[in-house]
């Protein structure tokens, strides 16, 4: 057979769990493997992908000629450059970081890469060792350690035994080559090294120092997360326990496989020192060895806990470009909910509009500066009469506390009417009307003066389906007394990305300004051409407000934030009592403006968000699954429902966020039961991004 390939030699057996193994010419390796073509494919494709990273011949092999030819027996051989060195087994003074090294620089090389084909359901895949390891103080230690961190565990294509016969030691006593790349399967990236530690673990020495010693060095070329420093020291245990297990069972099946067995001896020695070992103290030293939880650290000293961090396993973010983030490893985060960055994270349009205006001047509105009425202008040119008059600030929240206090100047009146489940900021005034923020967890409830309808959402409210807005209008109608005004956003974020059924702002508009009321447009979240087929929210409903307060979006991340309204109201609310922004309206906020406007004219961002928002909801829909309820909204303002036999599935939604997280794709969970998946991403977000969110969100939902 080995003239297929132009060879000539002796062939000499090398050991091997499944394949056939042979030495042929000093330079060669034939194998012979009872695998399926897809599997070996994919394995050549995986080695073609490391030698496109410069990883041949110094750390695995090439393949030679013809990749596959079947053998008479159906079985399937191919031909591998033969790397040497002896095995890691056979050099009792090998150094333990190039093992951590080379593992980290494949991971590295394979991040983000998947192959089918080891989406699979395999026996030596440590996701399925505890279903087969029987010793209770291994089962112990992953139920309490291991278990509830699963779900953080960032998924990826890994090698899967780097054990010590598949890592090849260089005369430098480094490892300069590792082996077998049949046992590759998709699962937790944190086994691969979790399980390189574990066979390092035959070293003389404490157990745990030489898994810090591998794990430490691979931490450095591939930096792993908290969870992942918290679990890489039980998981290594757990690797010695379903070698010893899948051990048993395999020579029990094949006696005469002395290969089988080849590591048993050490780990029957090993296993109770290491197990020994006090997770607790395991998870602070490797900590501690990896320098990962120190800004974590000092933020819990120094910063209030009340300002919370996303996800179970918090991110470190240095830099962003595009609808990306990047972590202080350099990997990249697909960005689907950060709608700040309303052009894109790194902007440089706006980021040069920020620099040379700062570079010239920055002082406050007292003075004049055509900078702000250029602004101004380019806003209401955006805006229906009769919307024309500006008033500016640094945030949101600032924005609706403002609209408030011009609404009770401008009646004389207190009350309020709010959505159930709305958010309008964190100022007092913003959380007084936010009844997500007043019935969450710390709140005080509802004020007396605050009148709460229902939450407009035709898929779980209280009136369903597409006709239920005359519905709606007629419970915003019941709560009119004299009300100072009807504050809403157009579409409804924080509530769970709910889009109100048609007819019911123009109802609920009009029964409000029947009684003299103000109707106000918290166009913070989903203003600026976000919903794609408009401008801004409350054109899709066909109504024009009174007030329309602006934030976030509007400054790309820079902070700044307006109100317009009317020639009228505005005149009313000068009432002599001075209103005073020392940062709002300043010439580098508002240059920064002009440049996020000027971004999405010419980029066509609101089309982007028409077409890729269509593209993604259609993708989202066509997802099979039991768990998604409902998956609604505009443009690249969207949402999807979880739930599990009619109840909402809060529970499954966090998982899926972090389960995310861990494959680099970034979302979060909100409305009033925490099950609704919230997707409002960079408007510069594409096709391909859309694809690849939809695909990453199937399979978790698998």
């Amino acid at each position: 057979m080995i003239e297929h390939w132009g060879l000539r030699g002796e062939l000499r057996r090398l050991p091997g769990e499944r394949d056939e193994n042979y030495l042929v010419d000093g330079r060669h390796v034939l194998k012979i493997s009872r695998d399926s073509r897809a599997l070996l494919e994919a394995q050549t494709r995986v080695l073609d992908r490391l030698a496109s990273t410069g990883l041949t011949q110094e750390v695995v092999a090439t393949l030679r000629g013809e990749r596959l030819v079947e053998c008479e027996d159906g079985r399937l051989a191919r031909v591998l450059t033969y790397l040497p060195g002896q095995p890691f087994a056979d050099v009792p003074t090998a150094s333990l970081r190039s093992v951590g090294a080379a593992l980290a620089r494949i991971d590295a090389a394979l991040d983000g890469y998947d192959e089918p084909a080891f989406r699979r359901d395999f026996y030596w895949d440590l996701e399925r060792a505890p279903t087969v390891v029987t010793e209770p103080r291994m089962l112990a230690v992953y139920a309490a350690e291991v278990a509830p961190r699963l779900d953080g565990l960032r998924r990826g294509l890994i090698h899967g035994d780097a054990n010590e016969h598949n890592l090849l030691v260089g005369p430098d006593e480094r490892v300069t080559g590792v082996l077998d790349f049949g046992d590759m399967v998709w699962s937790r990236v944190v086994y691969d090294p979790a399980i390189a530690a574990a066979y390092a673990m035959r070293m003389a020495g404490d157990p745990l120092d030489v898994v810090i010693e591998v794990i430490a060095a691979y931490h450095e070329r591939f930096p792993l997360s908290e969870d992942e420093l918290a679990v890489v020291y039980p998981l290594a245990c757990l690797r010695l326990c379903h070698s010893a297990a899948v051990a048993a069972i395999q020579q029990a099946r094949d006696p005469s496989n002395a290969y089988l067995g080849v590591s048993q001896e050490w780990i029957r020695r090993v296993l109770p020192v290491a197990l020994a070992v006090d997770p607790a103290a395991a998870r602070e030293r490797l900590h501690a060895a990896c320098g990962k939880a120190d800004t974590l650290h000092r933020r819990r000293v120094l910063i209030a806990p009340s300002l919370s961090l996303s996800y179970a396993d918090p991110l470190k973010i240095v830099r962003g470009e595009g609808a990306y983030l990047f972590d202080e490893a350099g990997r990249r985060y697909l960005d689907c909910v950060n709608n700040v960055a309303h052009v894109g994270h790194g902007n440089p349009r706006v980021l040069a509009a920020l620099a040379e205006q700062a570079a010239v001047l920055n002082t406050n509105t007292r003075y004049l500066h055509d900078t702000l009425v250029d602004y101004a202008q380019a806003l209401v040119e955006r805006l229906p009469e009769p919307l024309c008059v500006c008033l500016f600030m640094c945030s949101g929240s600032e924005a609706n506390d403002l609209a408030l206090r011009i609404a009770r100047t401008v009646t004389g009146r207190r009350e309020v009417i709010v959505l159930e489940g709305a958010y309008h900021g964190n100022t007092q005034a913003g959380i007084d009307v936010s009844p997500y923020k007043y019935r969450g967890r710390g709140g005080a409830g509802r004020p007396d003066w605050v009148r709460e309808a229902p939450m407009p959402d035709p898929y779980r409210g209280r009136f369903r389906g597409p006709d239920s807005g005359p519905a709606y209008a007629r419970e915003v109608e019941r709560l009119v007394a004299s009300p100072a005004a009807f504050i809403c956003e157009p579409l409804m974020s924080c509530a769970g990305q709910i889009e109100p059924p048609p007819g019911f702002l123009p109802s609920a508009f009009a029964a409000v300004r029947t009684v003299g009321g103000l109707c106000i447009a918290d166009e913070v979240q989903v203003g600026f051409g976000r919903v794609g087929d408009a401008f801004w929210g409350f054109e899709t409903q066909g109504v024009v407000p009174d007030i329309v307060t602006l934030g976030k979006p509007i400054g790309n991340g820079h902070p700044m934030a307006a109100v317009i309204t009317t020639r009228e109201i505005a005149d009313a609310f000068a009432n002599g009592m001075e209103y005073m922004s020392t940062f709002g309206g300043n010439p580098v906020s508002c240059a920064v403006g002009l440049a996020v406007l000027r971004e999405l004219d010419e980029r066509a961002l609101q089309e982007n968000a028409r077409i890729v928002g269509a593209h993604l909801l259609a993708g989202l829909r066509a997802i099979e699954s039991p768990f998604v309820g409902d998956a609604r909204g505009r443009g690249l303002f969207v949402g999807v429902e979880l739930m599990r036999d009619g109840a909402p599935a809060p529970d499954v939604a966090d998982r899926v966020v972090n389960r995310l997280r861990s494959e680099g794709v970034l979302i979060s969970a909100d409305g009033p039961d925490g099950n609704v998946i919230k997707i409002k991403p960079p408007l510069v977000f594409s096709r391909e991004n859309a694809d690849e969110l939809v695909e990453r969100l199937r399979a978790a939902l698998e």
